[in-house]
């Protein structure tokens, strides 16, 4: 019997725990509200931070080559939903450029 007693021993019972739960509810109940009434408090408190970044660099040779490389790999698939109509290299933007100026 003592081997059957040890192995009882050993067992979890949830039982147990879920009654500890119940007893301690109040206060599982008053941190968790606690804790959510002090971060709302403190977000209206807070002012808002926007902050964006970004950075124009020149086109250059090989990201044009690169951006007519990655246009011709979608193939007629892209021309027939109008991806590609739009799209220009820097060079044809250049030579537009340099037609319309007087």
């Amino acid at each position: 019997m003592d081997d059957k007693e040890k192995i009882d021993s050993d067992e979890i019972n949830l039982l147990d725990y879920f009654i500890v739960l119940l007893k301690r509810k109040r206060l599982i109940i008053s941190i968790t509200l606690g804790a959510a009434i002090i971060t709302a408090i403190v977000s209206l408190i807070m002012s808002p931070i926007y902050r964006a970044e970004t950075k124009i660099l020149p086109p250059q040779q090989s990201s044009s080559s690169m951006a007519t490389h990655l246009i011709s790999q979608l193939g007629g698939a892209a021309g027939l939903s109008g991806v590609t109509s739009g799209i220009k290299t820097p060079t044809e933007h250049r030579a537009f450029k340099k037609q319309n100026c007087p």
